[in-house]
């Protein structure tokens, strides 16, 4: 699981939902139960459920023993607060390819990344076709 957001991540309600959006996307890749994560933490199962709706606030220690229950870690990354945001189309395509990144394998992301990589070269060329 990887977080990266562009401020502090636990105080306000929308980053709340995506870490929730995050632990619940990768509880049901692995096919666990909310009784089965609880329990390995020490929760209940209302609380990790909370947690997953981003009804919850929760300590990074518990993010911390929801990541190990997952088989996962955490990275949280400060930004400097005066970059400028993205527009909300390329928001919207970092964080559907964030939320792919987190469930796939090393295999596939290593066949994704050389699509992106091809990609990426034939944009140059795509541009001045388009001029």
């Amino acid at each position: 699981m990887t977080l990266h957001e562009n401020a502090a991540p636990y105080t306000r309600p929308m980053d709340r939902a995506r870490i929730g959006q995050l632990v619940q996307a990768r509880r049901k890749q692995l096919r666990l139960t909310l009784e089965r994560v609880a329990e390995s933490i020490g929760q209940t199962r209302g609380n990790v459920s909370h947690i997953e709706h981003g009804t919850y606030s929760t300590s990074i220690d518990t993010l911390a023993a929801i990541g190990r229950a997952l088989g996962s870690r955490w990275e949280v990354r400060f930004v400097p607060a005066e970059l400028p945001e993205r527009a909300p189309l390329r928001q919207q395509l970092v964080d559907k390819m964030d939320a792919i990144a987190d469930l796939m394998d090393e295999r596939d992301a290593r066949i994704l990344l050389a699509q992106l990589e091809v990609y990426e070269a034939e944009l140059p060329s795509q541009r001045q076709a388009n001029k």
